[in-house]
């Protein structure tokens, strides 16, 4: 259908054939903006204009392919913003599902009464997603971490600040790469991955902190990895200050923070060792050796002592569980009391049973008279509500099960997930063998390359399709389903490479949400990043902590509110830049705001009066400190919002 267009249009039309075939003046920048943003008959030739940019346009006096940004949206009438939507090419994304801004705005396109109507199921949708993202990554990619560290035999310590570092923080390491991908401008997106690492940072060592303490003041008993990990937080944010700060960064300094990480990580396990040995007291002297043994001599042991305990009286202060710097120790030991438990009742089981496929049997199976049915089985372990724990859940919690069950079904469906803590190691038969056909087209449809021809007109579908019938027969008919084969930990390193992509995913529809937000309320990245980002990833972390807290573990919750930020902005960080200097080719070009210094300063007070305090109060966590760092938090919004509406001016 053909556009009718008014006398003053055709004539502006017919002035612009000279800048596109390069005869005659071109429209000057200052004029096309002019009538441009006043709403005029240019208006409604704007997308034309982008349709011509192809040809030759760039011709004009100043005037390059970014003159018609989606940010310029506001500028206009609102009843032309849906057409200017729908038509310019900025504006339609790139790989989001679902274009935000022309739902918000072509929902009532004639009456902007009702444009805040529009408004409440998108903000309920960023809600939706938040959880979405920390569903996911608590409870698929963590568990397929635990399986993979425990597969290779990772020590402790080097599981915990590696792959299960990596597993608390896929939010916002995935989220801060998602925002640097769809960035657009030099910066690419950094200013809203600083603001939500940053910020990140802020609210979990301030509003996190003072959620534990107001539970139960606590003494921390593992002062030593207390200072390490504030001491190379600190350190972490003067480096990420100080390339910001320098207006670009390069490849070699992106590459700075996984050298930090890699130094920290070495860090982290020498330091057991270094307290090992300084907690071994030696005897100076030949006589203070004698002393020492006739005191050991003529101290009986206590009445309930173990053998053991005689034995090995140092062990316990040889043996002082690592402060880990994130949420370690409890899942660790849990891991291993659960493996324990596993192996114990796979010794017990019926292992005289001959496989005729000459499978082992695997800890963790089940006799075969104890086994559900295969489809029983089956409809247990892809249903999204557990039926049978619905009649003891609160209110809360069914709201909460309703809400994630559609995410939970296709999770569960395309990703498999390796337990050691279930029966069976959470091995199901019919399900695991159609793993091969979810997973694999899953995959090439996330990454858009599903319909790419692969040899003439055979499609890379096609043949992933061919590849997964052979995986999914083979895994049935080498499998039985009351027992785990012994290829199934395997099942957990395909299971890591789906999560990735399903993190990756949300995390991308977090940032596109996130921009249409600033977009219609003309908000900046950096506000973008440190309130609603931040805080959003923050959510899971404070009720985490909270009630790790309330179980008796406020050390350990104090721990992850250091540590957990830590590796994040380093990770976080490090990653997003060393994809966009790869992807341009050349240093990242970053604008320093004044937003960064009040983030910079926040996060530096935050640490430094933490440290000061801490040491001065002997390391005993009182609830005026907790108050202490509440008030710091409100400031910081407080200013953050007064600098962005120019109250104070910069």
């Amino acid at each position: 259908m053909l556009r009718k267009f008014t006398l003053s249009e055709l004539w502006v039309l017919f002035s612009l054939r000279f800048v596109v075939f390069g005869e005659g003046r071109s429209l000057s920048k200052e004029t096309y903006r002019e009538e441009f943003h006043a709403g005029s008959s240019m208006s409604r030739i704007a997308p034309l204009l982008a349709n011509m940019k192809g040809r030759s346009v760039l011709s004009v006096d100043g005037l390059d392919a970014d003159i018609v940004q989606c940010s310029e949206v506001l500028d206009h009438n609102y009843t032309l913003r849906c057409d200017f939507i729908k038509e310019t090419e900025d504006c339609k994304g790139d790989d989001g599902f679902i274009n935000y801004m022309q739902l918000v705005h072509c929902a009532f396109p004639h009456d902007e009464n009702l444009f805040y109507v529009a408004l409440v199921p998108l903000f309920l949708w960023l809600a939706y997603v938040f959880l979405a993202l920390g569903f996911v990554a608590e409870n698929f990619f963590c568990p397929s971490l635990e399986v993979i560290s425990k597969t290779l035999k990772l020590n402790e310590n080097i599981a915990g600040v590696t792959f299960l570092a990596l597993g608390n923080g896929a939010p916002d390491v995935f989220s801060a790469i998602a925002a640097v991908k769809k960035g657009h401008g030099d910066s690419g997106g950094l200013q809203l991955a600083i603001g939500g690492l940053f910020g990140s940072g802020i609210f979990i060592t301030t509003v996190v902190v003072f959620a534990i303490v107001m539970v139960n003041p606590f003494s921390i008993d593992t002062q030593v990895e207390f200072l390490r990990d504030v001491i190379v937080y600190l350190g972490a944010c003067f480096w990420t200050f100080y390339v910001v700060y320098d207006g670009g960064i390069s490849f070699e300094e992106a590459l700075g923070f996984i050298g930090l990480y890699v130094g920290y990580v070495i860090l982290v396990i020498i330091t057991p060792k270094i307290l090992q040995c300084c907690c071994r007291r030696q005897p100076e002297t030949e006589t203070e050796a004698e002393d020492l043994a006739s005191a050991s001599e003529e101290a009986p042991p206590p009445e309930d002592a173990s053998e053991s305990d005689v034995l090995r009286p140092q062990q316990q202060d040889d043996q002082r569980p690592s402060y880990g710097s994130v949420e370690i120790q409890k899942s660790s030991e849990s891991v291993n009391r659960n493996i324990s438990d596993i192996n114990d009742q796979g010794s017990e089981g019926d292992s005289d049973e001959d496989d005729e496929y000459g499978i082992v049997m695997q800890p963790g199976s089940y006799p075969r008279s104890n086994s559900p049915g295969q489809c029983k089985a089956f409809w247990l372990a892809v249903s999204p509500i557990d039926f049978v724990a619905w009649k003891t859940m609160k209110w809360y919690s069914r709201i909460y099960a309703i809400l994630l069950a559609p995410t939970k079904l296709i999770v569960t469906l395309t990703t498999p997930l390796v337990k050691y803590n279930v029966e069976n190691n959470n091995w199901n038969r019919i399900l695991n063998s159609l793993h091969w056909f979810t997973a694999p087209i899953f995959c090439i449809f996330a990454l858009n390359v599903a319909f790419k021809p692969v040899h003439d007109d055979f499609l890379a579908w096609q043949l992933t399709l061919c590849f997964s019938s052979v995986f999914c027969v083979l895994t049935f008919c080498t499998s039985r389903h009351w027992r785990a084969p012994v290829y199934h930990p395997a099942f957990a390193f395909f299971g890591f490479i789906v999560c990735v992509l399903w993190i990756y995913l949300i995390a991308n529809e977090l940032i596109n949400i996130l921009e249409t937000v600033g977009l219609i309320f003309d908000i900046s990245d950096e506000i973008l990043g440190l309130l609603l980002l931040a805080i959003g990833n923050s959510i899971p972390d404070l009720i985490t902590n909270r009630t790790n807290a309330k179980s008796g573990y406020p050390v350990m919750s104090m721990s992850a509110c250091f540590g957990g930020p830590l590796l994040n902005m380093l990770l976080g960080f490090g990653f997003a830049c060393i994809y966009r200097s790869l992807k341009d080719g050349r240093d990242v070009a970053l604008k320093h705001k004044p937003l960064q210094t009040l983030l910079f300063s926040t996060i530096s007070v935050s640490l430094v009066s933490s440290l000061f305090i801490m040491v001065c109060m002997r390391f005993r966590v009182t609830k005026p400190y907790g108050i202490y760092l509440l008030v710091i938090f409100l400031s910081y919004i407080v200013l953050a919002v007064l600098i962005e509406t120019d109250v104070i001016k910069t």
